[in-house]
């Protein structure tokens, strides 16, 4: 009593500048087939007293595309809810292929607006739910005109679980990651067509000294239904049955694991590049119709694999490899970007 002091109280900045992140996307296999673009993530956190973010992606090029998002936490704790409305845009081309042989490129528009409520597990990832309204159109910009047009509207439940443990997306070394995906189009809500879309995506990496080996599991299924070309699963590329072109298995179901080997071999720390890493896949995954027809056996699967070098870079993460699968496909790949 009749002391005299100075108390200080903390308090958060009212406003928090944004976070900007750019990175060059190219998947190039020498044979014709050269995707590049630029992509641009903006996130702006803290934008009202409740810790609003605005978070907009967008990207330029071969795949052009356009996202933004406001995530409002509806209370301050560490394990809050949240609501989060959303507006994505899609202009992108994709090729339909017969065995090995392109015969049509679609090109696909997509749009849709979204209203999600959702659970932020602290550190651990995310459980959201919501519903979505928009449009896609789909159309053969190269190949035969009288090849199946879509032009519909979209009306659809979305529900999607991540856990995201990694220490890095780029070269992951620690960590884990699993994300299941659960779509429901439903004519209710003034949807064209009625299908389902599950997927579930589980990566974990090991790390001993200089060494990593990551086992990766996906499968995909549409239960049942048949969602338009757009919406089916794929398999190809970089890391994703190498040896394949991108994307060039399309179907409604899918099953694909996968181990990745890679060391790092050099340590530059040059400022552009820091480890040179070198390293090998072992790739096997299948596609079928129906669910009645998925057969874990060697006439039902893809075996593939990869030898490869990359590097962390100022633009993302660099990639040159050599890819083989079954059938005597055989690609040499330049990726620049997410590797998994």
């Amino acid at each position: 009593e009749g002391e005299q002091g100075l108390m200080l109280e903390p308090r958060k900045d009212s406003w928090t500048p944004g976070y900007l992140r750019m990175a060059l996307v190219v998947d190039d296999d020498f044979q014709g087939n050269t995707d590049v673009g630029i992509r641009a993530d903006l996130t702006i956190p803290r934008i009202n007293r409740f810790d609003g973010e605005w978070r907009t992606q967008l990207q330029i090029g071969r795949e052009r595309r356009f996202f933004t998002e406001f995530y409002q936490p509806l209370d301050p704790y560490n394990w809050a809810l949240f609501v989060s409305p959303q507006i994505e845009y899609e202009n992108y081309l994709f090729d339909v292929y017969q065995q090995n042989d392109r015969i049509a490129e679609y090109k696909t528009r997509k749009a849709h607006f979204e209203l999600d409520l959702g659970l932020h597990m602290g550190s651990y990832g995310e459980l959201r739910a919501g519903i979505l309204r928009g449009y896609a159109d789909s159309y053969p910009h190269i190949g035969n005109p009288l090849m199946p047009k879509y032009d519909n509207q979209q009306g659809a439940y979305r529900i999607s679980f991540t856990i995201d443990q990694l220490d890095n997306s780029n070269i992951p070394r620690h960590g884990g990651w699993l994300k299941i995906d659960f779509l429901n189009s439903r004519e209710r809500l003034h949807a064209d067509d009625s299908y389902q879309h599950l997927k579930l995506d589980y990566l974990h990496p090991y790390t001993y000294r200089k060494g990593t080996v990551v086992f990766r599991l996906q499968y995909g299924t549409s239960l049942g239904s048949t969602p338009p070309p757009y919406d089916q699963f794929t398999l190809g590329g970089f890391l994703n049955l190498s040896g394949l072109h991108k994307d060039q298995l399309r179907n409604n179901h899918m099953l694909f694991t996968q181990l990745v080997y890679y060391h790092e071999a050099w340590k530059l720390q040059k400022g552009f590049i820091d480890e040179i890493y070198v390293g090998a896949s072992l790739e096997g995954g299948g596609m079928w119709d129906r669910r009645s027809h998925i057969q874990i056996a060697n006439d039902q699967m893809t075996l593939a694999g990869c030898l490869f070098a990359g590097t962390d870079t100022i633009l993302g993460p660099l990639y040159l490899g050599y890819g083989y699968a079954e059938g005597g496909n055989h690609i040499l790949y330049l990726h620049i970007g997410y590797p998994f």
